[in-house]
């Protein structure tokens, strides 16, 4: 039996495209195959997260995670201009 699918279109930047087209290649998979698994894989994880209650520190961990990787990377960047 053949399961319904609907169509989902996302922008993502180029480097996140990069990094899942490598990945599908190891795997031996489509784009769009690793991408489902990924999707269902990360949405289970968010669930579980929800269910135990700390869905929304992960959120706010996942951000903090992203603004210091931000700062580091600006710092880097400011550093080789002044050398």
């Amino acid at each position: 039996m053949k399961r319904v699918q609907k169509t989902l279109t996302i922008w993502v930047e180029p480097e996140i495209k990069e990094r899942l087209d490598k990945i599908a290649r190891k795997a031996g998979l489509s784009r769009n195959q690793i991408a489902v698994n990924l999707l269902t894989v990360g949405l289970d994880e968010a669930e579980t997260l929800k269910k135990i209650g700390v869905l929304q520190m992960a959120v706010l961990i996942r951000e903090l995670r992203a603004k210091i990787g931000k700062t580091f990377t600006d710092t880097e960047i400011q550093a080789a201009k002044i050398a």
